[in-house]
């Protein structure tokens, strides 16, 4: 009988989306007056789960969508990083929409990836104006700015989230 072994990597999520509303922004989103938290996760527990994985070895892709939620993951993933180094951790962020100029600082010091979803853009691009306005659209998804700052970025459909199993939608 094979042994059992433990999982070596782990998901959770902060918060939920933009076209729900329920990012953990900064800003309330436009049209409305007050920044609602759509937060999951303390930091407390954030950080205990993220040293429970840096200790076993596993590498946690965590599902991100505000800026807000963005600073709180990267800040954890950082100060884990800095108590229990692990050269061999892969951590990421799922989704990854607007970082701010810290998260990009600390996903590249620690090497923290995002892992993006184009087919977003194809399904809800016209609503991320509606929902976060014009300025902070442009940092919506900005996979170029990843790249430019060296973090590592891959794709993927989140299916069974998005609304197509269609590869080419993201192509």
């Amino acid at each position: 009988m094979p042994r059992w072994s433990p999982p070596t990597a782990a998901v959770m999520a902060i918060d939920g989306g933009t076209s729900s509303r329920t990012a953990y922004m900064y800003e309330p989103f436009e049209g409305e007056t007050e920044v609602r938290n759509f937060n999951r996760l303390d930091t407390a527990d954030l950080l205990r789960y993220f040293r429970t994985a840096q200790e076993y070895g596993w590498d946690v892709g965590i599902h991100v969508t505000g800026d807000r939620a963005m600073d709180m993951a990267v800040d954890s993933f950082a100060q884990v990083a800095q108590e229990m180094p692990r050269p061999d951790r892969r951590h990421n962020i799922i989704h990854g929409y607007f970082p701010s100029d810290r998260a990009l600082r600390q996903m590249r010091e620690h090497q923290i990836g995002v892992v993006v979803q184009p087919t977003f853009l194809y399904w809800e691009g016209d609503m991320i104006f509606r929902d976060v306005g014009v300025r902070r659209a442009a940092n919506y998804k900005p996979v170029r700015k990843y790249l430019d700052h060296g973090i590592p970025v891959a794709a993927n459909s989140d299916i069974p989230s998005t609304t197509s199993v269609n590869p080419f939608v993201a192509l």
